[in-house]
């Protein structure tokens, strides 16, 4: 009887601590960048765009920018993406990841803001930090998206209406991925997206993003990496009833 009570503590504690983690929301992917045997994947190409749109951004400027919500306590969501394959197929790649880092010439807020906007306002719980600059943000798993949804995202919208947008790995281009025999169209490569969020009060600058995928063997692909802007924004609010 005492070993059956034990054992019962033990997985209801297990469950809490799975309960709690999983509330937290994000976290790390705690993945194990081990070398492998055989051949490492390939990241042809990658991007950042604004969620919710067909490879959309804030400018017609070359890579992403995007605009902050300009509203206290806002969010602006993006979505990071990257296109993946394999020389021994792509069913090898085990998975794809993204690293992403605060602007390195500015520090990070490092508290939160009280419901309270004139004493925050007046120096009661801004900070703009000590610290931050270039800190790693987290690293992300990235979904894998169907055939026709992949190759209609980045072969019809993004290189048709906003061909400026991806970040290339070399020697690859439209003409090679978009290709009517080329690896999306045969399913030899896919594209990969996960959707990520800035606060209204995060830092204005370059955030770099780190792209790479790793396949069964544990073989990882070389990195590619670029950079989004988040523009920088001055607003305030206005009460005319008070």
């Amino acid at each position: 009887m005492k070993k059956i009570i034990v054992l019962t503590l033990i997985f209801a504690l297990s469950l809490g601590l799975v309960s709690t983690t999983l509330a937290n929301g994000t976290v790390g992917t705690g993945l194990d960048r081990g070398a492998g045997g055989g051949t490492a994947p390939i990241i042809k190409a990658k991007w950042e765009m604004k969620t919710g749109t067909s490879g959309l951004d804030d400018s017609t400027n070359a890579g992403a920018q995007f605009l902050a919500p300009g509203v206290w306590n806002g969010t602006m969501n993006y979505t990071v993406c990257a296109i993946a394959t394999d020389p021994n197929g792509a069913a090898d790649i085990a998975g794809v990841y993204a690293d992403i880092y605060y602007p390195a010439a500015k520090a990070i807020h490092d508290k939160a803001p009280s419901t309270d906007f004139h004493r925050d306002t007046m120096g009661g719980n801004i900070d703009v930090g000590t610290g931050g600059c270039s800190a790693f943000i987290e690293e992300n798993t990235l979904i894998k998206m169907s055939k026709a949804d992949g190759y209609n995202l980045f072969c019809d919208s993004i290189k048709n209406n906003n061909n400026n947008l991806p970040t290339f790995a070399s020697p690859y281009t439209y003409s090679e991925i978009c290709n009517p025999d080329g690896e999306l169209m045969k399913e030899e490569a896919y594209v990969y997206c996960d959707t990520k969020t800035l606060k209204w009060e995060d830092p204005a600058g370059l955030y770099k993003v780190k792209v790479f995928a790793q396949d069964q063997a544990g073989n990882n692909s070389a990195l590619l990496e670029n950079q989004f802007e988040y523009l920088p924004l001055t607003s305030f609010e206005k009460d005319f009833t008070n």
